[in-house]
C-alpha cells in the first residue's frame, strides 16, 4: 500500500514540475509540503491532484495575460527576434567540386577549416594509379564548421574550385529540444523534492524506494543532458559533406554552341590520343621487368631447342657420310671382288 502512494506521489511531483516553472515551484513549495501529508502521516493522492489542477490554472493565467492586445510593437518585435535566436536549426549541405591541382585543394580546404575553428569529422581518400587514365584522385569529406562562418568558407572554396553540385537542407529540432528540456527541468525538480522527503522519511522501507526513484532519476538526467549536448553540437556546426575529385578538365555548366561543341570534342579527344600513349608508355616501364624475366626464359627454350635439333642434324650427317665410303669403296673393289669385311650397318 505504501509503495502505491509513493509511486503516486512521484508521479504527481513530475506532473507539476511539468506545468510550472522555478518560481512556481518557490511559490507553492510550502503549502504543496503541507496539502501533501494526509491523517495518516503520509501523502494524499487528491491532494495532488487539486494543487495540480492550481498550476495549471495559473499557467493558463499567466499566458492570457502576455497575449494582451495592449503588447507594444517593440515588445513584439523582440519577442519575435528572440523566439528566432532561440530557434534550434540544423543545417547540413551536400556538394560535389572539381580541380586541376588535387593536391593544392586538399591543403587549402585544410588550412581553411583549421582557420575558423572547424573540424573534420571524416575524411577517406583515394590515390592514382600509373597504369590507368581516368583514375584520378578524389577525396570524400565530412566537414564540421561553425554556423555563422559556413557561408565565408563555402565562398571560398566556391572560388577555389568548380562546384558543380550542391544541396543544402535545415531541420528544426526546436519542439525536440524544448521537450527534452521540458523534461529535464522537471526530473530536477522531482529530484530535489525527493531529497527533502528523504530528510524527513523515518522508516527504513520509504527512504530505500526514494532511493530507488532517485537513481532513476539521475539515469535519465544524464540521457536527456547527452541528448541536449548532442543537439547544441549539431545546431552549432554546420555539417558539410564534400566530394573533391581531380579532373583534367573542369566541367562547363554554361551551354555550348555547335562549333564551341566540335573544337571541345575535337581538343578533348587529342588529349586522350596522347594521354594514351603516354599510359602505354608508364605501362611498358613498370612492367618491363616481367618482360626481362619472360624474355629470358623464352630465350632459354629456345636455346635448348635448337641445341637438340643442331645435334641431330650433325649424327644424321656423320651417318650419310659413313654410306658414301661404304659404297665408294665397293664400287672400287669390282664386281667380282667380295670383300672380306662385312659392311658395318649404318645408324
Amino acid at each position: 500500500m505504501k509503495r502505491g502512494m509513493v509511486a503516486v506521489l512521484c508521479v504527481a511531483i513530475l506532473m507539476s514540475g511539468c506545468s510550472g516553472d522555478s518560481s512556481d515551484y518557490s511559490k507553492n513549495s510550502a503549502v504543496t509540503e503541507g496539502s501533501y501529508e494526509s491523517s495518516d502521516g503520509f501523502y494524499s493522492e487528491d491532494a495532488v491532484e487539486g494543487e495540480y489542477e492550481e498550476i495549471e490554472e495559473e499557467s493558463a493565467e499567466t499566458v492570457a495575460e502576455s497575449g494582451d492586445g495592449n503588447t507594444s510593437a517593440s515588445e513584439v518585435s523582440a519577442d519575435s527576434k528572440e523566439k528566432k535566436n532561440s530557434q534550434k536549426l540544423i543545417r547540413t549541405i551536400d556538394m560535389d567540386v572539381e580541380t586541376l591541382d588535387f593536391e593544392q585543394t586538399i591543403d587549402f580546404v585544410e588550412a581553411e577549416v583549421e582557420k575558423i575553428g572547424g573540424y573534420f569529422e571524416t575524411m577517406q581518400m583515394d590515390g592514382v594509379r600509373l597504369d590507368s587514365e581516368y583514375d584520378l584522385q578524389s577525396a570524400s569529406l565530412r566537414i564540421r564548421v561553425p554556423k555563422d562562418k559556413a557561408d565565408a568558407f563555402l565562398d571560398k572554396v566556391s572560388k577555389k574550385t568548380n562546384v558543380y553540385s550542391r544541396s543544402e537542407s535545415v531541420e528544426d529540432v526546436t519542439l525536440h529540444y524544448v521537450d527534452v528540456e521540458s523534461h529535464k527541468k522537471a526530473l530536477q525538480t522531482e529530484q530535489e523534492r525527493i531529497l527533502a522527503l528523504m530528510e524527513k522519511a523515518e522508516k527504513m522501507s520509504d527512504i530505500i524506494e526514494l532511493e530507488e526513484r532517485l537513481s532513476e532519476i539521475r539515469y535519465e538526467l544524464q540521457n536527456y543532458e547527452s541528448t541536449l549536448r548532442s543537439i547544441d553540437n549539431q545546431v552549432d556546426y554546420t555539417t558539410i559533406e564534400m566530394r573533391i575529385s581531380e579532373v583534367r578538365e573542369e566541367t562547363k555548366l554554361e551551354p555550348e554552341g555547335v562549333f564551341e561543341r566540335i573544337g571541345t570534342g575535337f581538343v578533348r579527344n587529342l588529349r586522350n590520343v596522347g594521354n594514351g600513349l603516354i599510359n602505354f608508355f608508364i605501362w611498358f616501364i613498370t612492367h618491363l621487368p616481367y618482360f626481362v624475366v619472360w624474355g629470358a626464359v623464352i630465350a632459354g627454350i629456345v636455346w635448348v631447342v635448337r641445341t637438340i635439333r643442331r645435334k641431330r642434324k650433325e649424327k644424321k650427317e656423320k651417318g650419310k657420310e659413313r654410306e658414301k665410303k661404304i659404297v665408294k669403296r665397293a664400287a672400287d673393289e669390282g664386281p667380282g671382288t667380295k670383300s672380306k669385311s662385312k659392311p658395318r650397318e649404318i645408324v
